[in-house]
């Protein structure tokens, strides 16, 4: 009797009972399977979000009482020697002023004083004694604010400090206090996406 021949989709071509040996070690056919379950969870993704599209209830704003928000500018300052000792001993320079941000501006995760909404940043304001709002600002403006500012506090705080100190001789021997330079520029950018991943 005669063995069935079957074909691989690399065309290699062999005796059907042989034929998963091959397909054990062929790279060509492995991807084809594994691009038809994406495949197939795609689809299957998609047609879930249809079903729940057309459920969907429409986003509420709702105001939590509970959380106390601090007023932007009038935030304690964070303890972060510990965390900025970790990211210096790691050479992460760019990443402390982010870092200390995230520490002073969101100390509930994700509640923060500071958001975007889309590409607008807000601040979290008094407009009259026990009355508070979010307020829109400028975007560059603020971002370089808070960055020379936070990066300020750093050095003040921990510039002289064993280890984080390597952190004011990186800002002073790279320029980064200046708001021109590429490093500031970075840092900055740094200190935006923190926010964003807060917002």
């Amino acid at each position: 009797m005669k063995k069935r021949k079957a074909i691989c989709v690399c065309g290699f071509e062999a005796r059907i009972d042989n034929m998963p040996k091959h397909q054990k070690s062929c790279v060509l056919f492995h991807t084809q399977k594994v691009k038809k379950e994406y495949e197939a969870e795609i689809t299957r993704l998609n047609e879930k979000i249809k079903v729940l599209s057309k459920h969907a209830i429409p986003a509420q704003h709702i105001t939590n009482n509970n959380i106390n928000i601090v007023v932007y500018g009038t935030e304690e300052l964070p303890e972060a020697y510990d965390m900025l000792k970790k990211l210096c001993q790691k050479g992460n320079f760019e990443h402390c002023v982010p870092r200390y941000v995230e520490m002073k501006h969101f100390p509930i995760p994700g509640k923060g004083n500071i958001r975007f909404i889309d590409d607008k940043l807000q601040i979290f304001s008094e407009k009259m004694p026990g009355e508070y709002e979010w307020v829109d600002v400028n975007k560059d403006t603020e971002l370089e604010n808070i960055t020379e500012r936070n990066m300020d506090e750093i050095i003040n705080r921990y510039g002289n400090t064993n280890i984080t100190n390597f952190h004011a001789t990186w800002v002073e021997k790279h320029q980064v206090a200046n708001l021109n330079s590429e490093n500031f520029k970075t840092v900055a950018k740094n200190v935006e996406n923190t926010i964003r991943k807060n917002s």
